[in-house]
């Protein structure tokens, strides 16, 4: 019969009692401790600050060693999901709760697009892969 404690099986149950054992975030109370439910299903928290968009263009580093500058081409969308670029420089823009979009030259129309059926927007759902 094999020995199924072999001893590199046995080091890392070692390593991983020892690390169980440490004392952490959670110990210290850093971790969360209470978690909103609605019905039987974890919800995030509300209430959480969305921060403001950048006035000016923003630099980032990545990983794959390229980096990139990001900026905001248009302001007044609610949560935007989607993008469709559109002959001409203009693109469709659908916002989750319903609406879609035209955005051209960085600024979007007042009027959404007439013709979008209904959205149920709850959970993770909303007006998302519609193109």
């Amino acid at each position: 019969m094999k020995n199924l404690l072999s001893p590199l099986r046995l080091d890392t149950l070692h390593l991983a009692l020892l690390v169980a054992m440490l004392p952490g975030p959670a110990a210290a109370g850093w971790a969360q401790q209470d978690v909103p439910f609605r019905g039987n299903i974890p919800v995030a928290p509300s209430g959480i600050p969305i921060p403001a968009l950048p006035e000016v263009p923003v630099e980032y580093q990545t990983a794959e060693g390229q980096d990139i500058r990001v900026r905001v081409y248009a302001r007044g969308l609610s949560r935007p999901w989607r993008l469709a670029f559109l002959p001409g420089g203009r693109m469709l823009v659908t916002e989750r709760g319903g609406r879609l979009r035209l955005v051209g030259d960085g600024v979007v129309d007042p009027e959404p697009v007439a013709g979008v059926p209904e959205v149920r927007a709850q959970g993770l759902g909303g007006l998302m892969t519609q193109f």
